[in-house]
């Protein structure tokens, strides 16, 4: 993963064409990176996001924040009562009892 000034760029290697590529992950728009190099990817990848960011200044739009802290969530009726049951259990809503346990979940790539 690459990090420019909260986006995160996920990278892959196509071996045919002997190029690295790239996607933005946490934006609600397509963008996309490649380059030959790691240097040249890195370019890339930080030309990509200042590009998106001067557009959204010169269209006087906001650009998509990396992420809102909003998630919508669809799972089976069973586990919705399940969760309820155990946040409930735990003295905490659904809400703090779903975060806590994606805290736990997710606290190896903090630092990523």
């Amino acid at each position: 993963m690459m990090n420019y000034k909260g986006y995160l760029g996920k990278v892959d290697y196509d071996d045919e064409a002997q190029t690295f590529y790239g996607t933005v992950i946490n934006a609600n728009v397509l963008i996309s990176f490649r380059g030959s190099s790691v240097g040249k990817l890195k370019k890339s990848f930080h030309d990509v996001v200042d590009t998106y960011l001067d557009d959204c200044k010169k269209e006087k739009k906001s650009p998509e924040k990396p992420y809102s802290g909003k998630i919508t969530l669809r799972i089976p009726p069973e586990v919705h009562r399940r969760i309820a049951i155990k946040a409930a259990e735990c003295k905490e809503s659904m809400n703090e009892y779903l975060e806590k346990l994606l805290e736990q979940e997710t606290a190896d790539v903090a630092s990523k």
